[in-house]
């Protein structure tokens, strides 16, 4: 099979499998756009915490419209790399994990006045995870299912680091009070939201054809295609009706 042959729309993916790419980048797009033309940054804010509400909607409108693009890029094979078992992994997805969700786990630092340490702490970790997933893609089934498992540990070793981490930067901004298992922030909010999405992305790799191949490849990659677009639009939309509630409040208090 060559690599042509393996990711053309009229070739291998169903009208439906199009439709619903389309649809969940559209949305993504879209969104991306709203945010943008609604969410202009105001220089002379003087409250702390809209200032970096803000700066997460400005981050989270590019991270929007760029992964709406990569969403469409999917139903491309320019840049798929072939494992020696006939599988692929698309490398551009990775690029975009990479930079991406240390990007969202930094807004999540910045909005806890986290340390230093947490923030570089949390973006490595989430970096890791991203890195060893990509080196147990790559890795193929067979004669080193051994390495491609021991990849998938590291990865999720990363990732139950990057839930600690999270539950840590929530202790500490709320002196205790509140932690990813407790409490009624909208910091703890955003990070179960995180949280949630981000487990479903190891339970279809260890279904799809870069993991385990235990689903037919091109579903599998669909579905992680509309849950990382809509992981990040729930994201962007949840701080964004945060910033929209505290500048009403800001603005309340004010008058």
């Amino acid at each position: 099979m060559s690599m042509m042959e393996y990711n053309l729309i009229g070739d291998q993916y169903t009208g439906v499998q199009v439709i619903c790419t389309a649809i969940a980048c559209s949305f993504s797009f879209g969104f991306g756009v709203y945010l943008w033309w609604t969410s202009h940054p105001k220089p002379h804010t003087l409250d702390e915490r809209e200032r970096k509400l803000q700066f997460c909607n400005t981050l989270n409108v590019h991270i929007l419209i760029w992964n709406s693009f990569v969403g469409l890029q999917m139903l491309s094979s320019f840049d798929n790399i072939a494992t020696p078992t006939g599988s692929w992994v698309d490398l551009t997805n990775y690029g975009v994990y990479c930079l991406t969700c240390p990007l969202e786990n930094y807004q999540v630092a910045l909005l806890a006045g986290a340390s230093s340490q947490r923030t570089v702490e949390i973006m490595i970790q989430t970096f890791g995870i991203m890195s060893t997933g990509l080196f147990a893609s790559l890795t193929p089934l067979g004669s080193e299912t051994g390495l491609k498992v021991a990849g998938f540990f590291f990865s999720a070793f990363f990732h139950a680091c990057v839930v600690y981490s999270l539950n840590l930067i929530i202790q500490e901004a709320s002196n205790g009070r509140e932690s990813l298992s407790e409490g009624r922030s909208y910091l703890r909010r955003v990070c179960v939201i995180e949280c949630v999405f981000w487990l479903v992305f190891p339970l279809l790799w260890v279904l799809g054809p870069e993991g385990f191949d235990w689903a037919s490849g091109i579903t599998v990659r669909i579905l992680l295609m509309v849950v990382n677009n809509a992981a990040k639009i729930v994201f962007a939309l949840y701080l964004f009706i945060v910033q929209e509630a505290w500048t009403v409040r800001t603005v309340c208090v004010c008058v």
